[in-house]
């Protein structure tokens, strides 16, 4: 209600898509893409290179070329078949993460903006409240590719309408 005394007409809507495969796919190509730009990295150590991105890295360089053509391939045809679900004019809101992030670490859970960096649309996150730990609780809006400076000219509007949800 408070989107559409706003300004914005609202409309509920699945997606088109299933995010996990968004996510898997995204995964392989960029632990592929990692494992040859940076598996020089492995070289130095546990003492330069954490454990996270060394296993990326190991995973990358252990996924065959096939495999990484398939996942490209999955990922564009899925993010085409998203935005065709979307007209040039409508935003996205989706949550940022599933919770308020652990004080001190990241969340480390990447599956709701996946689909939109992997879809290639702009994306503007906006703080909606403050846990009670004094972290910023945050949704996702996003619009189609290329629509990045039409996003970035509601993003204020949308900003305060969601600050009086």
């Amino acid at each position: 209600a408070r989107f559409a005394s706003a300004g914005f007409e609202v409309d509920r809507q699945g997606s088109p898509v299933p995010f996990a495969q968004f996510v898997a796919d995204h995964k392989t190509v960029s632990e592929y893409e990692l494992g040859r730009g940076q598996g020089h990295l492995l070289d130095h150590g546990p003492s330069v290179v954490n454990t996270i991105l060394t296993e990326a890295i190991e995973r990358g360089l252990a996924t065959t070329a096939t495999t990484y053509k398939k996942a490209r391939h999955s990922l564009f045809g899925n993010a085409r078949a998203f935005w065709e679900n979307f007209g040039p004019h409508d935003i996205i809101v989706a949550p940022a993460v599933p919770d308020v992030a652990p004080i001190g670490r990241s969340t480390g859970d990447p599956h709701f903006i996946t689909p939109f960096t992997a879809g290639d649309g702009p994306i503007a996150t906006i703080p909606t409240l403050w846990s009670a730990g004094g972290l910023p609780e945050s949704v996702l809006t996003c619009a189609q590719p290329g629509a990045d400076l039409w996003l970035a000219a509601r993003v204020p509007a949308l900003e305060d309408a969601i600050r009086q949800l």
